[in-house]
């Protein structure tokens, strides 16, 4: 029997965190909670909520409305002559199909300078429970060509397997013809890898900035990440192989933000 996915799935949803939950603005705790929950909406990554009663009313300021499902009402946090604007939005009137959001405020990790959960800190975005990353040693043949030029040609690659997103293959860079290769400023962070830093890849005069990348400073869970270097799959120069075997280029979902609420084939 098929199931319609979108008669049983929620489009939005409160997932209690299940732990203590602390944020501090200039040195200050803006508020420390055993009550926090995971805020899901679809196509969306999920972000914290509060009871709405830890937020300190005086430090909040209408702003313009960003949300891109419109309902709820925005606010900006003003800390002194420091605004971080946008960073919640609260909902006056009970939304029909989630009742409860009237007493919690949905709030944005930009609005503080500091995030734990219980003692351990964390950057970027609240990670998602649901979300699981495996990371597989293989004896399997990569080889990656970006433009026809073989860059990338090893026996020891690793992949990462993330709920809901495409397997992505990693080298070790003694196997990377790294004179296709130099320095970029770019930096990002990944809350369920770490930090990441990337470089340009030239091929032939041609330059792609940021092609490649490889995480530095990773995670506990994430370690046998360090320091190896992926290249995307969802760039049209870039062709992956495995066991001479071409993958199938990817393209980017919305939907990988949110697994659990993911309908349809990312699901």
């Amino acid at each position: 029997m098929v199931v319609d996915k979108t008669e049983i799935t929620p489009s939005r949803r409160l997932d209690p965190a299940r732990r203590r939950l602390r944020a501090r603005v200039n040195g200050h705790w803006l508020f420390d909670t055993l009550d926090a929950c995971l805020f899901y909406e679809k196509g969306q990554h999920p972000v914290y909520a509060i009871p709405l009663a830890l937020l300190d009313p005086n430090l909040m300021e209408a702003a313009e409305d960003v949300s891109k499902h419109g309902d709820g009402k925005w606010w900006s946090l003003r800390f002194g002559d420091v605004v971080r604007p946008a960073v919640a939005r609260t909902w006056p009137t009970a939304p029909a199909d989630l009742p409860f959001l009237k007493n919690y405020v949905a709030i944005d990790m930009a609005a503080a300078d500091d995030w734990f959960e219980e003692d351990t800190e964390i950057f970027f975005k609240p990670r998602d429970p649901y979300r699981r990353v495996d990371i597989l040693e293989s004896s399997r043949s990569l080889r990656v060509e970006v433009d026809g030029v073989v860059v990338v040609q090893t026996r020891r690659p690793r992949l990462v397997l993330e709920t809901s997103m495409p397997v992505q293959w990693y080298s070790p860079r003694a196997d990377i013809r790294t004179a296709y290769l130099s320095d970029s400023p770019m930096q990002s962070y990944c809350q369920y890898k770490g930090r990441a830093r990337y470089w340009d890849v030239t091929i032939s005069g041609q330059t792609y900035q940021a092609m490649a990348w490889s995480y530095q400073n990773t995670v506990a869970e994430a370690s046998a990440l360090t320091g190896l270097v992926g290249f995307p799959r969802t760039h049209a120069s870039v062709k992956t192989f495995v066991d001479d075997v071409l993958l199938t280029q990817t393209t980017y979902s919305p939907d990988w933000h949110s697994p659990s609420l993911a309908i349809g084939k990312h699901a």
